[in-house]
């Protein structure tokens, strides 16, 4: 079994392997946001920073394991990149269609102040919101954690995002099959199975070009 640490991960700052122009300047549900002062320094694993706003050319990198097992999953993810990418960002639009209609359907309904915000977003970024994804959501993390007791490792994508500033979000992916989404570390970090919180978020959200797991 390989032994991981997750009270002390090891970290260190990575060039960001893709999504490095993404970055997210408003949050949909608070109109003041976009005029917080910008922090002095970057907080990656803080969902709500506002570092999120401007774009960075580097991520940050966090592995759990004493020893150097993960090397060939972060190979793979360097000489992978361009694919990784493609399939983040159909998972991304995937989410975003999804919390779009909640959004048009539920929560803007009778919110003036949302209502007045989101046009303002709307005008700002000059696009229909299926296709603003790289002003939705900035790339801050990438986490490697070998699911136990199976010991396959897995990688979990962080990202701040526009539509829930207070959690943020991970996808998690095996190899190249992207496998289930979550808040920020919340699906790399618990110690535990992650396959056994991919196989329990599946059975409520699976969209398409997820890899399901048996």
């Amino acid at each position: 079994m390989i032994t991981q640490d997750f009270e002390n991960p090891r970290k260190w700052e990575d060039p960001k392997p893709f999504f490095q122009d993404w970055y997210v300047p408003y949050s949909v549900y608070d109109e003041t946001f976009h005029t917080w002062p910008l922090t002095g320094a970057p907080a990656p694993l803080d969902p709500c920073c506002t570092s999120c706003r401007t774009p960075d050319a580097t991520v940050m990198v966090v592995v759990y394991a004493e020893d150097e097992s993960y090397l060939p999953t972060l190979n793979f993810v360097r000489e992978n990149a361009d694919d990784i990418a493609k399939k983040l960002g159909i998972k991304l639009m995937a989410i975003q269609e999804r919390v779009l209609k909640d959004h048009y359907e539920v929560n803007l309904p009778g919110m003036l102040k949302w209502e007045a915000h989101w046009q303002h977003i709307l005008t700002e970024l000059g696009s229909e919101p299926s296709q603003f994804l790289s002003r939705m959501f900035k790339l801050t993390g990438i986490r490697f954690a070998a699911s136990e007791p199976e010991d396959e490792w897995v990688v979990g994508y962080n990202f701040q995002s526009a539509w829930d500033m207070d959690h943020g979000l991970e996808i998690v992916m095996w190899g190249d099959k992207v496998l289930a989404a979550g808040g920020m570390m919340e699906m790399t970090s618990t110690g535990g199975s992650v396959f056994a919180g991919v196989r329990a978020t599946q059975q409520y959200e699976f969209d398409e070009g997820d890899f399901r797991l048996e």
